[in-house]
Order: C-alpha cells, then sequence, then structure tokens
C-alpha cells in the first residue's frame, strides 16, 4: 500500500530531482528559498492566476479569478499522497477556495479538492474538458476560519481517494476516471495562501502532461477597447436595440439573479453610442418572475418588448418548476422607453410555456420574427406589424434553447442557434424551411447576436463559458459560409467565472458597433452583477473583417 511504498522514497528539499517513470519520488517545498515575489519557478509553472512568494508563503493574489492553478513542474504521479498547509483569506463575496489537484493530464482535466471556506463544505471534483465542475461527492459541515492555517491531505490509491481536513477524514470515494498525472493547488475567489507542500508517490510518464497558458488553447486574437460599465449591481441577459444615429437602447434583466420571484425588467439608454448609460427604468414588474426578453424596433420607431412571466415559485418564493409556467407577454414605448403601455397576453393552442430571446428582426417582406424556445428552438411570425403572432415554428430540436437570426437579402435567412455550442441553419424561403443544422463553434461558446453590416458582411458576436470567459466576436465576408481564425477575436476576456456572455450587438450611424453584455464579476466591478458596453470603431472592424 502507500505507506509502504512512500518509505523507500527519496527526498527534495526545493529543488525537483531528476528521477524516471514508476521510481517512487517525495518532494517537499516549504517556499523559504525562491526570491521575494517570484513565481516559484522553475520547480512550479502556473496555468492562471497571479502566483507570488512573499516571506516563504506561496499566494494567488487575484481574489475574483475563479481557477487560478499551479503545478508542481516535470512530475507526474499515480497513487500520491498529498500535504499542504492553506490559509484562506478574501473578499467575502467569494468563496475563499483553496484547492489541491491531482491526476491533473493537462489543464483541463483533473482532480481536485475543493476546501470552500465561505460555505463550509469539502468537495471532489472532477475538471474535464466541457465540464469544469463534476462533483464527485461532497462533505458540508466542514467549518474553515478565514485567516487561519488549516491542514490539508490527499490520497489517491488506485480509484481510492480519501481527504482529511485538520487530521480529520472527511471524505472517501472511490473514481476511476483519472489515474495519473500533475499535481498542485488551485484557488477559487479568494487570497489564498499555501505553505509546506508536500507529495510523495510513484512517478508516470510527465510527458504525457500538457502545458498551456490562458488562452494558448483557444490562440484567438485579442482586442484591447474602449469598455464602460452600463449598469451595477444587475444587467443579467441584456439586449440592445438602435434607435436611431447614436441613441441606444437596451433591456435588462434587474432585481434579481439568474432565478428569483422578483426579477423584473429594466430599460436603459445611451445617447452617445454606448460611452454613457442612463440609470435603469422599470418596464414590467410583477408579482412573479419577469424575465428573457425579445425586442424589436418597428419601421415607426416604436419599441416592442415581448417577455416571459415566470409563475413557477412555490408559497415560500423558492425555484419549483412544477408550480407555474412561462407566459409570453407583449408591451410597447412610443416614447423612447420612457412610458411602457399595459402588458398584452401572448397565446397559442397546445402550447403552456414560452420563452423570447434577444434580437427581434423585420424582413423586406414586412415580416416580423422573433427568436422563440421551449423544447426546441425557433420563431414566432407576426405578419401585421405585431398586432398578433403566429404558433411557434420549431426550427431545431435537440437541445436548442436561444436563437439569433439575420435576414442576408429577401427571403434569405441565416440563424445561429443555441445548442452545445452554436450551429447554423439556412432557410432560402423567408423562413418557411431550413436546413440541417451544422457545428460553429465548439461547447461552452454560445449564445448569440448576428447583424449585417453596412458593407454586407455578417458580424456575430457570442459569450465564451470556456476559459478565458468574455465575449467573442467574429465576421463573415461570404455571408455565413465561413468563419476564419484572422477574422475573429475577443472582446473581453476578464469575466471571474461563466456567469458572462449573452452579448446583443448594433451598428451605429458611424459605422461602429456597440455590444451590451453582462458579467457577475470583471476587472471592471469585481464582485457584482454588470452589464457592460464594449465600442469598435469603423476602423477596428474594417481591420478586423479584412
Amino acid at each position: 500500500m502507500l505507506k509502504k511504498m512512500m518509505a523507500f522514497a527519496c527526498c527534495a528539499a526545493s529543488t525537483v530531482a531528476a528521477v524516471t517513470a514508476n521510481e517512487v519520488f517525495s518532494y517537499k517545498d516549504n517556499f523559504e528559498k525562491y526570491p521575494f515575489l517570484s513565481d516559484a519557478s522553475p520547480n512550479w509553472v502556473s496555468h492562471n492566476g497571479r502566483w507570488e512568494v512573499v516571506n516563504g508563503i506561496l499566494r494567488q493574489t487575484d481574489e475574483v479569478l475563479n481557477g487560478g492553478l499551479i503545478f508542481l513542474d516535470g512530475k507526474s504521479f499515480s497513487d500520491c499522497q498529498i500535504k499542504v498547509k492553506f490559509n484562506p483569506t478574501g473578499n467575502e463575496k467569494g468563496v475563499r477556495a483553496a484547492g489541491v489537484v491531482f491526476r491533473a493530464k493537462d489543464c483541463k482535466n483533473f482532480y481536485w479538492i475543493h476546501f470552500d471556506s465561505r460555505n463550509s463544505q469539502v468537495v471532489l471534483a472532477r475538471c474535464a474538458t466541457n465540464n469544469g465542475w463534476i462533483v464527485i461527492q461532497r462533505a458540508p459541515k466542514n467549518k474553515m476560519v478565514n485567516g487561519q492555517w488549516h491542514e490539508a491531505e490527499v490520497t489517491a490509491v488506485g480509484k481510492l481517494i480519501t481527504v482529511k481536513l485538520n487530521g480529520k477524514v472527511v471524505l472517501e470515494k472511490e473514481d476511476g476516471a483519472l489515474t495519473e498525472g500533475r499535481v498542485g493547488m488551485r484557488v477559487g475567489q479568494g487570497l489564498i495562501s499555501f505553505d509546506d507542500f508536500e507529495v510523495s508517490g510513484r512517478l508516470t510518464d510527465d510527458s504525457k502532461f500538457v502545458m498551456t497558458k490562458v488562452g494558448e488553447d483557444n490562440a484567438t486574437q485579442r482586442l484591447e477597447l474602449p469598455r464602460v460599465i452600463a449598469t451595477k449591481n444587475c444587467g443579467y441577459f441584456p439586449v440592445m436595440v438602435h434607435l436611431g444615429g447614436q441613441k441606444l437602447g437596451a433591456v435588462i434583466r434587474g432585481g434579481a439573479g439568474h432565478i428569483g420571484i422578483r426579477g423584473r425588467l429594466d430599460w436603459i439608454t445611451s445617447e452617445d453610442g454606448g460611452k454613457t448609460w442612463s440609470r435603469p427604468t422599470v418596464i414590467v414588474d410583477s408579482p412573479y418572475d419577469d424575465r428573457n426578453p425579445g425586442v424589436y424596433v418597428d419601421k415607426d420607431g416604436k419599441i416592442v418588448v415581448l417577455y416571459a412571466e415566470a409563475s413557477m415559485y412555490d408559497a415560500n418564493g423558492q425555484w419549483s418548476p412544477s408550480s407555474g409556467f412561462f407566459k409570453l407577454f407583449q408591451v410597447e414605448s412610443t416614447d423612447g422607453g420612457k412610458t411602457w403601455s399595459e402588458k398584452k397576453s401572448i397565446t397559442f393552442d397546445g402550447h403552456v410555456n414560452y420563452n423570447v430571446y434577444g434580437q427581434g428582426i423585420i424582413l423586406a417582406n414586412g415580416d416580423i420574427l422573433m427568436p422563440w424556445y421551449w423544447a426546441g428552438g425557433g420563431f414566432i411570425r407576426s405578419t401585421d406589424g405585431g398586432k398578433s403572432w403566429q404558433a411557434p415554428q420549431v426550427i431545431m430540436k435537440q437541445g436548442c434553447s436561444e436563437i439569433a437570426v439575420v435576414e442576408i437579402a429577401p427571403n434569405e435567412l441565416l440563424a445561429i442557434a443555441r445548442a452545445d455550442g452554436l450551429f447554423t441553419l439556412r432557410s432560402s424561403d423567408n423562413g418557411k424551411t431550413w436546413s440541417k443544422p451544422e457545428r460553429l463553434t465548439d461547447k461552452g461558446l454560445h449564445p448569440a447576436s448576428i447583424i449585417k453590416l453596412a458593407d454586407g458582411k455578417l458580424f456575430l458576436t457570442y459569450g465564451s463559458r470556456n476559459r478565458p470567459y468574455g465575449v467573442k466576436v467574429a465576421i463573415s465576408k461570404d455571408n455565413g459560409k465561413t468563419w476564419k481564425a484572422e477574422n475573429t477575436a475577443f472582446v473581453s476576456w476578464d469575466s471571474a467565472n461563466t456567469d458572462c456572455g449573452y452579448p446583443s450587438a448594433v451598428q451605429l450611424a458611424d459605422g461602429s458597433v456597440a455590444i451590451i453584455c453582462y458579467a457577475v464579476g470583471s476587472n471592471l466591478l469585481p464582485w457584482d452583477a454588470q452589464s457592460q458596453c464594449i465600442m469598435l470603431s469603423k476602423e477596428v472592424i474594417e481591420k478586423l473583417g479584412k
């Protein structure tokens, strides 16, 4: 067993010794021999985060970041035992979680023990390429005092994983998904310090480990652009429309986060192309959860907002899908969003749940298409200027939800649908029939907004819920048949976690493009929910689209 194996281990105090695979090996590091403010190299290598050594302590100092990673360099283990001390501090809004990483195949596939001090829990989790938070076992009611040192011990022998906190076994579970890999530390939203690291175990072939820096696994260029906070402490799922010239308007979610019976819809405006924004005013605030807006502006300048009213909450105001429904309503404003009409119900025979999404469009023939989803994605259509709506048309099933659509030419439409990533569909008969969906992006890159630029190119923007978290843009020069890497870029990449994205784009009269999106934590505003407006000049767009 492991203890017997460790008795024959060799030791290293601060330099990782050169040994071969299948040897039994031990390493200790008290971080006292590194230069002040160094990153602990060459013995350690970070994937992301701000790691530094101060007075014999290794710490990660980006307290907003969820998932700072550092690995012991050059050594991979199968069976192993890891010991390390950790001290959780940082803003009380973060989870302030220390992590012990083991059997890391690469920077996206590894086990880690999540010592969550805010929620007093220890979690055995696995990170996978398409799912960064796979909970294997959770051990609640394990208090970790902030500002105090704690001792973590993790032992992995075969499939059996045993975790101790301050000398007490708190978790024991078998899992065989990963069998070997590097070891290290992880930090989730906190100023976490580490000391007295030890690992003992049997070495495996470290050449199998794939080390990347953030962004190297997705080499898309990054554009440094003007960006401002449009709203604070709210702003989820924004949808923006052009009100003429440099004027913009946007519907945002206020009153609650993703879920909450107090959710409402607010309205904000900008008179200068997104540089400054008004304070939110209320569009609708029913006794239920008002959410999931779709917006368009008609030929007379009337703003029309469709939205869902969710009554799916129990008597205590807690989310309960069996307690109610999504019902669809419509409100209108003829004065730029200063006042709004009474809500009007929209119903369809045979449907009990409705959600719309994003920017509705008016086709060349006058029809209005509003993206719609529930048990598949598609559209509702109005042929009378929004006075009435035809029954939903589903164009993609199999997990499809939010859809964006653009009219390429009369009768020709391109839809960008969210499933496990983005998919493209085409119609050559004004949306009556559609092609089969074709994959456009990897998982975690969604949902989308798409517009046709004044020069005829297509401009696509979508959220990145893979690292780096934020928003990407792409330009197509052939009506969406191809989206080339050189025409693709990140326009934000500092969101604190996956709770971000949902961009909505508009081209202004001067040829520039404004994008509104949301994040819960970013470099602009570390902890709170926010709407951000990102501005791309005409020159930037032309350069990206070459």
